[in-house]
């Protein structure tokens, strides 16, 4: 079999392929987690964790690669269905599914690191997984809240309803990140956390790369959009991002360098991110808190102004001496006490 020929199989392989490299990327992927359970160190755990990259690599190719394919046959059976249908059409109903799907990567995240905390007996992963199920929390939070707000007012969700869930996450992205800085807080001033294993250096990365890409593309999609729910959860997705970036930062520092003298380092990205999530958090707030405001002054605003259109007309609307009877009653009280002085 010649290269060109082995190249077009690799560039669009058949079904049995595909099966074939999905199952052995899990089994590589299984194989080298549990060689980072078991403390292995030999030369069999780097034959593992390199066909792990080389698979997993492989996979993730050929899903970009399908995306078109995958899209198109989505496509046509979502024509079917209603439901289906406004997933594809409606990018708000699109970003609250994909939300839904994001929760659960975040739990396994925070699971995952919650688990190698355990087994490394290391406070910095159980402060991370603590944080990820927190961060899930307030996403999941917001997608209750969008259900109920959809259920209760029909097809039409009010405004003020979708400000008010904005204004609730803003407000805890404030007091989770706040929290977070004591975590980092505690990582700079009591040492450099546990060193890690392979697996968990490239499953930081593929998650912080993942979480990267998705809130760079989703926030300009959400500021075109200008709906809340969904400006929430890609604010809630950008701070998740922030916080990886750290994570992963912290994971390579202490595997490929010396991380006791990189403190600095580890300090400022640590504090620059988390300065970054509070803010995104005060600005969520802020313009929450003004449009609501506005929201609530208008209705005001407009019934002193119909009040006053009904005055008029009714002046008008009245003959000429019962007019100018009425004119003169809603003349200003110090004119009228002129017109007596001069009388």
């Amino acid at each position: 079999m010649g290269r060109r020929r082995l190249r077009e199989i690799l560039r669009e392989p058949g079904k049995p392929l595909l099966i074939a490299v999905g199952a052995l990327a899990l089994l590589f992927v299984a194989g080298a987690v549990a060689m980072v359970v078991l403390g292995y160190d030999g030369v069999w755990a780097y034959v593992v964790y390199a066909g792990a990259a080389v698979f997993f690599a492989y996979a993730a190719y050929l899903l970009i690669r399908f995306i078109p394919r995958i899209k198109g046959a989505f496509a046509r059976a979502a024509e079917k269905s209603p439901a289906l249908r406004r997933v594809l059409h409606d990018y708000g109903a699109r970003t609250v599914v994909f939300a839904s799907f994001a929760f659960a990567v975040n739990i396994g995240y925070a699971v995952f690191q919650g688990v190698m905390g355990i087994l490394a007996h290391s406070l910095w992963f159980g402060l991370l997984a603590c944080y990820y199920l927190l961060l899930s929390g307030l996403r999941g939070g917001v997608l209750f809240a969008e259900h109920r707000l959809r259920a209760g007012s029909g097809a039409e969700e009010p405004p003020e309803g979708k400000l008010k869930i904005y204004r609730m996450c803003g407000v805890s992205l404030i007091v989770l990140d706040l929290a977070m800085c004591a975590a980092v807080t505690q990582m700079v001033l009591f040492g450099s956390p546990v060193r890690y294993g392979f697996v968990q250096v490239l499953v930081s990365a593929m998650y912080t790369f993942y979480k990267a890409i998705l809130a760079v593309v989703n926030f300009v999609k959400a500021k075109r959009l200008r709906d809340p729910v969904v400006q929430s959860l890609r604010g809630v997705c950008a701070v998740d991002a922030l916080i990886s970036v750290v994570a992963l930062e912290t994971a390579m520092l202490a595997t490929f360098g010396n991380g006791e003298d990189m403190l600095a380092l580890r300090a400022a990205t640590g504090f620059a991110a988390c300065a970054i999530a509070i803010a995104i958090g005060i600005t969520m707030t802020v313009f929450a808190c003004r449009r609501l405001k506005a929201a609530k002054a208008s209705p005001a605003a407009e019934g002193a102004a119909e009040g006053a259109d009904g005055a008029q007309r009714s002046a008008e609307a009245l003959p000429a001496p019962e007019a100018a009877l009425f004119a003169q009653r809603e003349e200003p009280a110090p004119q009228r006490e002129e017109e007596r002085r001069d009388e």
